[in-house]
């Protein structure tokens, strides 16, 4: 098979957001093409880092009498999503960061901004649905996690020298046909009129 440079993907996000998540139960795209469920919220900006999916299998070697591996068992296998979210101000992203129901938004008034009221507690984070687009020019990307619970929320530095952000780490669970993650792409080539 012949090297193909049209094939090579340098994921970017789009004008609308990268990072969307949903309630528990949204019904979920079947391709990279239809607009995000309307019950799905962007999460804005996120780190320079992009998106980091990691795939794990741990396995362990069944052994013969004599050392000879016989069988390689699969342990566990794990798909989590890793992203930095930069809007410290966005209603969706102290929901993410702190749970729905610690989070209380009253609206912008004439004499005051949108306020955001957040407690930390031991209280688990949510099962919700996520979807990840990127685009490369007419080339897209989606990922749709149908059940995704935030297992991992980075520092929050205060400083003069960047921004208030925070690393998240979203644990994909199996939904009733086993699977963690939904990929769809598409490559931008079309075969004209």
């Amino acid at each position: 098979m012949a090297q193909t440079a049209a094939n090579v993907f340098n994921a970017l996000p789009p004008v609308s957001g990268p990072i969307f998540w949903g309630p528990l139960g949204t019904v979920g795209p079947t391709n990279e093409t239809t607009a995000p469920p309307v019950a799905a919220k962007s999460l804005g900006y996120i780190g320079e880092d992009g998106v980091t999916l990691t795939e794990g299998r741990d396995t362990t070697k069944i052994k013969a009498f004599g050392g000879d591996t016989v069988l390689v068992v699969q342990t566990d296998h794990t798909v989590t999503l890793q992203f930095t979210v930069l809007e410290f101000l966005n209603e969706e992203v102290a929901k993410v960061v702190n749970g729905d129901t610690n989070v209380v938004v009253t609206p912008a008034t004439s004499t005051l901004g949108t306020r955001i009221a957040t407690v930390k507690n031991a209280k688990k984070l949510p099962h919700k649905v996520w979807l990840i687009d990127v685009i490369d020019d007419a080339k897209k990307l989606r990922l749709w996690v149908p059940d995704g619970q935030v297992t991992t929320v980075g520092d929050a530095q205060l400083v003069h020298t960047n921004v208030l952000s925070r690393q998240l780490t979203v644990e994909c669970f199996a939904d009733s046909l086993g699977n963690k993650l939904y990929e769809y792409a598409n490559n931008g080539i079309t075969t004209g009129a």
